[in-house]
């Protein structure tokens, strides 16, 4: 394909065939959070396009980012979901959904466009299918039954970093951080509760791998007492938490940034390949179980 002159879209997007349905986009240019102008109209496109996916039982949502541009600096997850926005992703995810990000280059798209750097696609697939991109290795950390709040649109994720840290995780022998990794997500909900996983997705995946680094100590004394008046507790024992390397499998960087009045995250999420989150609804509270394991990127 040749480069973009104006004469071409910079973005395609296809709606696959009714045995299969499933929602693709091929693009120019990445889609970010703050889109505006063609990227703005290329989301919206998008959401309309999500919004004909029909919800299956016993399936999730299945979503796959693929470029060839090696940039580790973006999360799969926000590309896929989250900067897409209010799409519709709600009735699609009561049973969870599935993300993988692929550095292959993206697959031809159906008519000619701008080179296609970019490609998203969607589908409904059963629980607990095999990543198509990623093949699991050995568990790098694991835990189970973690007694968690209740998850709201609202939630941050400084409660579940804290659940996190004061649990009682299952470590491999280490072997430092991984470059890539895969993760696995069962979030236990009460039968009563009105739970919807795409609204919480954010600031549950950073609030699980958040609670397994450690921070690098920056603004450590202000981070904590901010961190202390969100959860309740003393600053120190936030310190406490903050510098542990206890299930810190994930390693040590910069893991929260002063921003305003409160705080900003910094987990390794850009590293995190392939991920099943699912939803199990039951008679006990709130929980949360999974695991993060090396993966091997299939084909190799």
């Amino acid at each position: 394909m040749a480069p973009n002159d104006g004469s071409l879209p910079n973005y395609v997007i296809a709606a696959s065939r009714p045995e299969r349905p499933a929602v693709e986009l091929w693009s120019h240019h990445r889609l970010p959070f703050e889109a505006k102008g063609e990227l703005r109209t290329m989301r919206d496109d998008l959401r309309v396009a999500l919004s004909h996916l029909e919800p299956t039982e016993g399936h999730a949502l299945y979503g796959c980012y693929t470029s060839g541009v090696q940039d580790y600096q973006c999360d799969a997850e926000n590309i896929l979901f989250y900067n897409v926005k209010d799409a519709g992703f709600p009735h699609l995810c009561r049973s969870g959904f599935v993300f993988e990000r692929s550095f292959q280059l993206p697959p031809v798209p159906p008519r000619p466009m701008a080179i296609a750097r970019h490609h998203h696609y969607y589908e409904m697939r059963p629980v607990g299918g095999a990543f198509r991109c990623w093949v699991p290795a050995r568990t790098i950390v694991s835990w189970r039954e973690i007694p968690i709040e209740p998850l709201t649109s609202e939630v941050k994720p400084a409660p579940l970093w804290h659940a996190m840290k004061t649990a009682a995780l299952g470590v491999e022998a280490a072997t430092g951080p991984p470059a890539v990794f895969g993760l696995r997500v069962t979030v236990g909900v009460p039968r009563t509760a009105r739970f919807s996983v795409a609204s919480a997705v954010k600031p549950l995946l950073d609030g699980i791998m958040s609670g397994l680094h450690v921070h690098d100590g920056h603004d450590l004394s202000d981070l904590s007492v901010r961190l202390a008046d969100q959860l309740g507790t003393a600053p120190h024992v936030i310190s406490q938490l903050l510098m542990s390397d206890r299930g810190a499998a994930l390693g040590e960087r910069r893991l929260l940034h002063l921003r305003g009045q409160g705080v900003q995250w910094n987990p390794a999420d850009d590293r995190c390949v392939a991920a099943e989150i699912l939803v199990a609804n039951g008679d006990g509270g709130w929980r949360l179980s999974g695991e993060i394991f090396a993966v091997e990127e299939l084909g190799d």
